[in-house]
């Protein structure tokens, strides 16, 4: 379970670290100190590694689909790697 760190909103400079686990340090100036707060109140073994996903596939009409609503809102240098065009299947 964690806790909310109460109005984070007004707060604009944070930090975590390893050292402090579950702890997070927060200021609202740069001027101002770091104040902490535990946000984590559980055990957390960190040599145990998650569960892996098993992912499915878009169908290629949904890749599609998503490539015609989505493509115009990536900048060009960034659309061969972020939103690539589908390829359709080959035939033989």
């Amino acid at each position: 379970m964690f806790k909310k760190l109460p109005n984070i909103q007004k707060y604009h400079h944070f930090y975590f670290t390893l050292k402090h686990s579950g702890v997070v340090f927060y200021k609202d100036r740069i001027e101002d100190d770091y104040k902490k707060a535990t946000i984590r109140i559980f055990s957390f073994n960190f040599n145990i590694l998650p569960l892996t996903i098993s992912i499915r596939l878009l169908s290629l009409k949904r890749q599609e689909e998503l490539y015609k609503e989505i493509v115009s809102y990536i900048d060009l240098s960034f659309r061969n790697i972020t939103c690539l065009k589908p390829n359709k299947p080959e035939t033989t």
